[in-house]
C-alpha cells in the first residue's frame, strides 16, 4: 500500500517504528499516542517495551495512563520543576490529575 493511502494515524505509527527501530542509543518520542486508535496503542506499547532494552527511550506525553506502565522513570513537569513520581497519588499531588 502506498504511504500517502493511508490514514494520519497509521502514517504516524509508521514514524515512530521506524525511529524506535532506528539504530540510535536514545530516541525522543513527542506524544506518540495522540492520533492512534486505542486498538493500536496496545502494538505502539509492545513495540517500545522491546526497543527500551536496547535504547533509552524519552516520552513527553499527556496521555498518563498510557505512559505509566511501560516508563521506568515517569517525571511530571509542574510550577517550573520536574518532579520523578511513582503513581497516580503522585499525579493527584502534583495536580496533573482529579
Amino acid at each position: 500500500m502506498e504511504l500517502g493511502k493511508l490514514s494520519g494515524g497509521e502514517r504516524r505509527i509508521i514514524e515512530i517504528y521506524a525511529i524506535l527501530a532506528s539504530k540510535t542509543k536514545f530516541c525522543m518520542l513527542d506524544e506518540p499516542f495522540s492520533h492512534i486508535m486505542p486498538l493500536h496503542v496496545e502494538a505502539l506499547k509492545d513495540i517500545m517495551l522491546e526497543e527500551k532494552n536496547n535504547k533509552g527511550i524519552v516520552i513527553t506525553d499527556h496521555m498518563h495512563r498510557y505512559i505509566t506502565g511501560i516508563s521506568d522513570h515517569l517525571y511530571v513537569i509542574a510550577n517550573g520543576k520536574a518532579y520523578l513520581t511513582k503513581g497516580t497519588d503522585d499525579l493527584k499531588r502534583l495536580g496533573y490529575i482529579h
